[in-house]
């Protein structure tokens, strides 16, 4: 018996198939995880967007299940987050077997003060259903099921597509298409175009058991296991009592003889023992793969998720750089098209991305060649890393079973303003922006975390040191507005006064109020002005996090990316940072 069963939506006809081709700013391909997040993302923007899918359901089977930090913070700006962390199965342990011996365990997020778990694991079929229910809740977003793109033609100003539907054919046509129809990409393949790279001559068997256990919500990871010998397994848990298990299987496996029950019971009951009860709700065979397009954006055709970059799956890394392409793309495009960034910001997206899909490619690759040694050689090699962990931690960074998903610091990003003074920590232009509980006005459990108070915009945050009120209207009524938040040492019974206290009507746009004495001076402290919003630095690990001292400025781009920094505010510095953020400089 199945746990979930899959919702059909219906086909609807469009007003659009009655009218000669409509044109709309932007059309996304494929309502998988990676399309339903663009479509949200430029919807919350106020910024129209359709979405044609094939099919009329979510994804049958588990697929993706596993969703990075990084992934759960950006559905939290998607409004999803919530619902995927209280449905998934939280974790940040891993253990790293070798036949019966534990090698080494691992812990993912061993500091406190995040909201987010390291990883959550979820059945992609959930994500997808509540990504479509939000998508759902923004009139500027639409879903047209049983739309299939059949072909694609673009234009220096347009793209136009033919769409086949139960009723017959039409035209759509677009300023900007975006495609995310996995993989195998019809879209890409129409224009012409090829993902390279390197396929490993390997089989894995991917299976979904409903089974009750008392295993530990952890990642396990067995080399050369007795239940499975010479090869390699994977065990994870999901929702609803459900068990991913990744056996290998090497090349020459018959891909539809492995899928058959009556095969995989028999591997299963090894793993677990002859009384072991479990249901198999699915099962697939994967070949390794990492290949990549060589570029992500073609004039007015972007490209993200798998039909851009695929790379195998241990490691989590395909959905979580699927998410961060979104969530670099999307805050660019809207700015092109409101006419607020000229079209080269999006050349940005195709320099940051391409090269996060090489790092998720190399680290996969090596983590492919250590799982799957080809020569004697290189299981010599490996064999005698994973024993010699056992005993010594040096040995343990050797150890790959998968890299697991990180985000990319874009150090390359010629969005980025160079540093002129020193800091300490990770937190270089680039880098996304690290959590930490504040005091904050947002209301519910938002507040009480420093990342929601980055959504909405361009937005700098200042250490202790308050510009004037005038200054924060500038910055607030510029072509491209950024927020200012004042961040307040633990202590300050004012500041706490005032970060708790519910935003007032056009509070970030005063233009009038008085700063407090000494307010617009580097480094000045005290209750700050209206124009600025103030939270507090609850546990200090903001202060910690960003190397704040007092006066130190950061300047965070739409999607929560450090772009800048400096020691002290200087407006003229923030203006030509954010010019250069947008591509205006």
């Amino acid at each position: 018996m199945k746990t979930y069963t899959n919702p059909v939506y219906p086909y609807r006809r469009s007003a659009d198939q009655d009218a000669p081709p409509a044109r709309r700013p932007v059309v996304v391909v494929g309502a998988g995880p990676i399309g339903l997040a663009a479509a949200i993302d430029l919807a919350q923007q106020d910024v129209p967007v359709v979405v044609l899918d094939e099919d009329n359901t979510v994804s049958v089977g588990s697929r993706a299940i596993c969703y990075a930090k990084r992934a759960l913070e950006i559905l939290d700006r998607l409004g999803c987050g919530e619902r995927v962390v209280r449905k998934g199965v939280g974790w940040s342990v891993g253990k790293v077997f070798h036949g019966n011996d534990l090698i080494y365990q691992f812990d993912l997020l061993p500091e406190p003060g995040h909201r987010r778990p390291a990883f959550v694991n979820l059945q992609q079929y959930y994500l997808e259903e509540y990504l479509v229910d939000r998508v759902a809740e923004l009139p500027a977003a639409e879903i047209r099921w049983e739309n299939r793109v059949v072909a694609v033609v673009p234009h220096a100003d347009h793209v136009a597509l033919t769409v086949a539907t139960p009723d017959g054919d039409y035209e759509l046509h677009c300023d900007w298409l975006i495609v995310a129809d996995g993989a195998k990409s019809p879209v890409r393949a129409m224009l012409g175009l090829e993902s390279e790279g390197q396929v490993f001559r390997d089989r894995f068997l991917i299976a979904d058991i409903r089974m009750r256990t008392n295993f530990p919500p952890e990642r396990w990871f067995w080399f050369d296991p007795p239940f499975h010998p010479n090869q390699s397994v994977l065990l994870h848990r999901q929702a609803d009592d459900v068990w991913r298990v990744d056996f290998q299987l090497g090349w020459d496996a018959n891909p539809e003889d492995e899928k058959r029950p009556e095969r995989i019971a028999p591997r299963l009951r090894s793993m677990l023992g002859a009384s072991a009860e479990f249901d198999i709700e699915w099962a697939s065979v994967y070949t390794f793969q990492c290949r990549r397009m060589q570029r992500f954006r073609h004039g007015r055709v972007l490209f993200a998720g798998d039909s851009a970059h695929l790379v195998s799956p241990f490691g989590a890394r395909g959905a979580n750089s699927g998410f961060q392409d979104t969530d670099n793309l999307c805050w660019k495009l809207a700015l092109v098209l409101a006419g607020k960034a000229p079209e080269r910001l999006l050349d940005s997206y195709d320099v940051e991305r391409t090269a996060a899909a090489d790092e998720n490619i190399l680290n996969s690759t090596r983590a492919t060649d250590f799982i799957t040694p080809k020569s004697a050689v290189s299981r010599t090699f490996r064999d005698a890393v994973l024993q010699l962990a056992k005993r010594h931690p040096f040995a343990r960074r050797l150890v790959n079973s998968g890299r697991l998903s990180v985000p990319r610091v874009h150090v390359e990003s010629p969005l980025n303003t160079p540093d002129s003074a020193r800091f300490g920590g990770t937190m270089v232009p680039g880098a996304p922006a690290a959590d930490a509980p504040v005091i904050g006005p947002l209301p519910g459990p938002a507040g009480r975390w420093f990342l929601p108070h980055l959504e909405g915009g361009f937005t700098l945050a200042v250490f202790g040191a308050v510009p004037t009120a005038a200054e924060v209207a500038a910055l607030a009524d510029a072509a491209v507005p950024c927020r200012v938040i004042a961040i307040a040492e633990t202590g300050d019974a004012g500041a706490t006064r005032a970060a708790t206290a519910a935003p007032t009507a056009g509070a970030t746009r005063s233009a009038t109020a008085t700063p407090p004495a000494g307010a617009s001076r580097p480094g000045a402290t005290g209750t700050p002005h209206p124009g600025a919003m103030t939270i507090v630095d609850a546990e200090g690990l903001l202060a910690t996090r960003y190397d704040g001292q007092p006066g130190t400025a950061y300047l965070f781009r739409p999607d929560q990316h450090v772009c800048a920094r400096w020691r002290g505010f200087d407006l003229a510095a923030v203006r030509a940072a954010i010019a250069l953020a947008t591509a205006r400089h």
